[in-house]
């Protein structure tokens, strides 16, 4: 397989774990999953090539996911838990 055609992959990949987490709410569960599934089929299965690109397309997948879970989030977290820990010094 060409390099050009892994790195499209691995592109495609990452914008189609953007794509799911922006049309579902993915659960952190299932982006670890992915993660170790990725990793697992890297690390057992090495000698088999596309195998070992499959894995890593699933860990480029759960990056795309993590990434725009990072970036989603409100941006009021930060006044939120402020709030708390004012009202906790508070008793």
């Amino acid at each position: 397989m060409k390099t050009s055609r892994i790195f499209l992959y691995i592109c495609l990949s990452f914008l189609a774990g953007i794509a799911l987490n922006s049309l579902i709410l993915t659960p952190q569960i299932f982006m670890l999953g992915f993660f170790v599934f990725g990793l697992a089929m890297i690390s057992v299965l090495w000698n088999n090539k596309k195998i070992v690109i499959a894995g890593l397309c699933l860990l480029i997948f759960a990056i795309g996911i993590y990434r725009h879970q990072m970036f989603d989030r409100p941006k009021d977290n930060l006044e939120y838990y402020k709030t708390q820990a004012e009202e906790g010094a508070r008793g």
